[in-house]
């Protein structure tokens, strides 16, 4: 919702294979005055071939169909993309060397690690009990990975 409604008019595509998770942004949406997000349930290699305007920001957590989604046949308007993919290897061993491969001819790719360390939250939580703020900020995983991959022009 910050992207939208910093750049109001760019079209901001949104997915999750989850209905609670599209009402819930259409929601968001709504009550941010983004008039230009769009809900999908899924977004396919086909979708993005047809839909992915030249130059787009893609930001992808697609929970080890990664290699699915970007692995496949390459096409202008990926090349000229910003690629921010949050990799799984849990549950696709190998994909972030073979999207790594995948993206190195048109792309600077490189891999951002989260550590161990939880996030601030951004409200005050201190009224609640020790357990309660570390759920709060807890995103399951104590390490995560990304790759990033900006179009060499």
């Amino acid at each position: 919702m910050g992207l939208a409604r910093r750049f109001p008019g760019v079209p901001v595509v949104a997915a999750d294979s989850d209905w609670w998770a599209r009402a819930a942004v259409r929601e968001m949406a709504a009550v941010n005055h983004a008039p230009g997000v769009r809900v999908r349930s899924r977004i396919t290699p086909a979708w993005l071939r047809a839909h992915l305007p030249d130059r787009a920001l893609v930001m992808s957590d697609c929970e080890g169909c990664e290699a699915t989604r970007f692995g496949g046949r390459d096409f202008p308007a990926l090349r000229t993309a910003t690629l921010d993919i949050e990799v799984h290897e849990f549950a696709a061993p190998g994909v972030t060397a073979k999207l790594e491969r995948r993206f190195a001819p048109t792309h600077a790719v490189r891999r951002v690690r989260t550590d161990h360390e939880r996030p601030r939250p951004p409200v005050d939580l201190s009224g609640y009990e020790p357990r309660l703020r570390l759920l709060a900020v807890d995103e399951i995983r104590l390490e995560q990975e990304w790759l990033v991959a900006a179009p060499d022009r």
